[in-house]
């Protein structure tokens, strides 16, 4: 039930005048044609809330409350400042239309103030796609929020919007829009959505087998790092079917095994016990400082004697050193395999 306060500020069905600056909105925020319909809805917090209301003492269950708050002018262009004017320079009629219903939402707004907010943010070009929308019922008072006329209404306006500024395509905007060095892919899918919202000319759906989502879908696949894109090429077999969730999904956890992968290689050298460590990858490569002949005595082994007296008249080689020493084959040093030689 509305308070006294709240039902002499509701709008009432008497006055035609929509609020707009014609009306010449007062510092009270009332027009000099009355103060009905230019007090929206607005949701505040209930200053009753959990304590007892009427005789059976229940609890008040509702932590806020809508109550009417002048609506100036001044307050309807502050709150409709945001709203991006939809042009043909790449003003997303789309982005328009969903930003003005959630001002219509938040501030439960009655048709003759969604037809000013309409104006004032549309400007010269509300002619264009005004039609016959007014926001009046038959007797010319304001439709009230939520109203299933004014939706059907609204509807055929924003439809009218649509048609005179129909979405740009534009897939070289798309396809420059790779993922960066140091961006997660979850970031980057939600970076490219909106590059590809704007520039698809495909409309938002969000069935996973809409052709919206499965374009997303495959030109986030394209822009991935190569590292990540290449690893899913080879494992995900579900790639032509799956959703953009999936491919998140699959690209987050390529993503990770492959820092995993490039992880530093480790060496720890102890000199007492005279080895060698090497980590790398996850497998551990160890020896005996001195190589594979350390401790054999001359002439055991295979060949005898002869084999080991050949051996005192060849002039050893780089590599045999290097194999003997367990140095590097390429910068000739220990501690470390070519294979992650950091030298060279």
């Amino acid at each position: 039930m509305l308070t006294n306060h709240e039902e002499r500020f509701r709008p009432g069905l008497n006055n035609s005048d929509h609020g707009s600056d014609d009306a010449s909105d007062n510092e009270n925020g009332t027009s000099k044609h009355g103060h009905r319909d230019m007090y929206p809805l607005v949701q505040v917090a209930n200053p009753r809330y959990g304590q007892a209301m009427g005789e059976d003492g229940q609890l008040d269950p509702n932590p806020t409350m809508l109550v009417y708050r002048p609506w100036s002018a001044h307050d309807r262009k502050k709150a409709t400042s945001d709203i991006a004017r939809p042009s043909a320079q790449g003003g997303s009629a789309e982005e328009f239309i969903r930003e003005m219903r959630g001002v219509c939402d938040s501030y439960m707004l009655n048709g003759h103030e969604i037809y000013d907010c309409l104006r004032d943010v549309l400007k010269n070009d509300w002619c264009r796609v005004s039609g016959d929308f007014n926001g009046s019922d038959a007797n010319g008072g304001p439709r009230p929020n939520g109203d299933n006329d004014l939706q059907l209404a609204l509807n055929a306006l924003y439809d009218r919007v649509r048609a005179m500024w129909p979405p740009r395509v534009d897939y070289s905007k798309i396809g420059e829009t790779q993922q960066k060095e140091d961006e997660s892919p979850a970031d980057y899918r939600y970076r490219l959505e909106v590059v590809f919202q704007a520039n698809s000319g495909i409309q938002p759906n969000n069935d996973a087998n809409s052709p919206y989502q499965q374009q997303l879908k495959m030109h986030f696949l394209r822009g991935l790092k190569p590292e990540i894109k290449s690893r899913i090429d080879k494992t995900w077999v579900h790639k032509n079917t799956g959703s953009v969730a999936q491919a998140v999904e699959q690209a987050m956890h390529a993503d990770s095994v492959i820092k995993e992968k490039n992880k530093r290689a480790t060496f720890t050298v102890d000199e007492a016990a005279g080895t060698v460590t090497v980590a790398y990858q996850g497998r551990a490569y160890g020896g005996r400082r001195g190589g594979q002949n350390r401790d054999r005595g001359k002439g055991r082994g295979r060949g005898g004697g002869r084999y080991q007296q050949n051996r005192d008249n060849h002039r050893e080689t780089q590599k045999e050193k290097d194999m003997r020493e367990n140095n590097c084959y390429k910068c000739h040093r220990p501690g470390h395999l070519a294979r992650v030689c950091k030298f060279n």
